[in-house]
């Protein structure tokens, strides 16, 4: 039987105590490898019960790094590990193994327009579990920063149709109200009209090219950490500094 530790709704990650007879059943721990030390083309190897058949393997290699993925909170999440090792239906929560046996990935999605597999699986890296492994085995759930925007990145056709003449940023689609961006005085567009949002362009001096990039810089920080954005309005450079607050499940402006 299995009891829940802690569940981090943010990146679909739990911890599940397991009580398993010992006269029945000898469990063996497998050691918490470093996926910031995976690279493309890396063999690994997925496990799971995928369409209820247990105890599955299947090979492939890393396919690619630094996904961005909507999980079941629709947040984003970040860094994910791209592979073509088979993950289908029922591997979601099984290991992704590089060859010293390490886990290295939280098997999680897949991309297919069948539910079946076509070489394109998503896990969520094993540094996403050890940042806040301390916190959940305590039987908590981790606080993430929260910046409460959402946007579109800033294409050649937009740029040209919102007659700005920046060549990257992120425009402002939705500021959350009473959130973090809007207590610092950013704005996003009017309804049908892009040409009034913001467009962030940098955050602490970093390009900000699309909302995946925003995303992933918020996730290296902590509630209450403040950031300095830098964005246009009505063609003027302007900046503001953000306080980060805490996301929640109910937050519908993800980041």
């Amino acid at each position: 039987m299995g009891q829940v530790v802690a569940v981090d709704s943010a990146t679909d990650l739990a911890i599940v105590k397991l009580q398993a007879p010992a006269e029945k059943l000898r469990l063996t721990s497998v050691p918490l490898g470093d996926s910031s030390q995976l690279k493309v083309g890396q063999a690994v190897v997925a496990i799971g019960n995928p369409f209820g058949l247990e105890r599955s393997a299947s090979s492939g290699i890393v396919s690619s790094l630094g996904r961005s993925r909507p999980g079941v909170a629709e947040r984003l999440i970040t860094n994910m590990i791209q592979t073509d090792a088979a993950i289908n239906p029922g591997n979601s929560g099984g290991p992704l193994l590089n060859l010293r046996g390490e886990v290295v990935g939280i098997n999680e999605q897949i991309e297919s327009s069948t539910r079946g597999n076509i070489g394109i699986g998503f896990a969520i890296p094993s540094n996403t579990l050890r940042r806040n492994l301390d916190t959940m085995l305590a039987g908590k759930e981790p606080q993430h920063a929260w910046i409460g925007i959402a946007g579109v990145p800033l294409t050649p056709t937009l740029a040209e149709q919102i007659k700005v003449a920046a060549k990257q940023g992120v425009v402002l689609a939705t500021v959350a109200p009473n959130g973090p961006a809007a207590r610092a005085g950013l704005k996003g567009a009017g309804r049908n009209d892009p040409s009034t949002g913001d467009i962030v362009t940098e955050l602490d001096g970093r390009p900000m090219r699309t909302i995946e990039d925003i995303a992933a810089y918020v996730d290296e920080k902590n509630p209450n950490d403040r950031v300095q954005v830098s964005y246009l309005r009505a063609g003027q450079a302007q900046t503001a500094e953000v306080t980060l607050g805490v996301w929640r499940g109910s937050d519908i402006t993800g980041r």
